[in-house]
């Protein structure tokens, strides 16, 4: 076979040296960068998850006050028109995620059940329209 000299022998070496240093280096790095990225990552989502449970405690306090408040009108209504309105069984009297229907009464306008009953339904829409302005407020 054919010798090899020892001179290329070494150059083959310290090239190969040089490029697993290289290589170990860029290695090196790129995890360094990349361990900065999932630090930062984390704290991004650390700060998300703070923001959100904060969102979710506004929106709740927010839903509690306007039911508290759609709770008391809603009672005074009752009161006010009571014996001469057909109350709508809408169980615990809670603001309810699912509308329903208002009992149809024959009668002319004038009517108080009709009365107590568009009062009801008002109250429902004011209590739903001032929801809606507080989230679009703490939105902003």
């Amino acid at each position: 076979m054919f010798p090899i000299p020892s001179t290329l022998l070494i150059k083959i070496g310290i090239i190969v040296v040089a490029l697993g240093f290289a290589f170990y280096k860029g290695y090196d790095t790129m995890r360094d960068k990349h361990l900065l990225f999932v630090a930062e990552v984390k704290r991004v989502g650390e700060v998300q998850e703070a923001a959100n449970k904060s969102a979710v405690e506004i929106a709740t306090v927010i839903t509690e006050g306007v039911k508290d408040e759609y709770e008391t009108r809603i009672a005074a209504l009752r009161r006010q028109y009571a014996g001469r309105v057909q109350q709508c069984n809408s169980g615990s009297g809670a603001v309810s995620t699912v509308p329903k229907s208002s009992p149809s009464i024959a009668g002319t306008a004038d009517d108080p059940a009709i009365i107590g009953l568009c009062a009801e339904e008002t109250a429902k829409l004011v209590a739903l329209q001032k929801w809606v302005k507080l989230n679009i407020e703490r939105s902003k």
